[in-house]
């Protein structure tokens, strides 16, 4: 998958749509996104069950997976800081998630109303 945005092409993604798996891998913090600009995956937001955020990711855009309704699973690394506003939001299916106590995000807007957010 390609992006045009500069922050994106730093990132690797790889996306195993057919498994439901989209990986990010990279350094920094990801793009954020918008209503009027679509994620380089928006096709396949229906596809992803599982994101995979590696380790060297530090942030997680506003409306990165937005779209995404079909996520079941994310795994986070330990050194992610910040999840921006409506990251996961619409991901319904999204029942848990574990982050460490460091990590900032907005209990109201950052992942759907059904998620369980656990400390660590």
């Amino acid at each position: 998958l390609h992006s045009t945005s500069r922050r994106q092409r730093q990132m690797c993604i790889r996306d195993r749509s057919k498994a439901g798996v989209l990986t990010l891998r990279g350094k920094g913090e990801t793009y954020s996104y918008h209503s009027n600009k679509k994620t380089p995956w928006h096709k396949y937001s229906d596809l992803i069950k599982i994101v995979k955020v590696e380790k060297g990711i530090t942030g997680l855009g506003n409306q990165l997976f937005k779209e995404c309704g079909a996520i079941q699973q994310v795994s986070l690394p330990k050194e992610l800081q910040n999840i921006g506003d409506r990251t996961f939001y619409g991901a319904v299916f999204l029942k848990r998630v574990e982050l460490q106590k460091k990590t900032k995000y907005n209990k109201s807007t950052s992942f759907s109303g059904k998620t369980i957010v656990i400390r660590k």
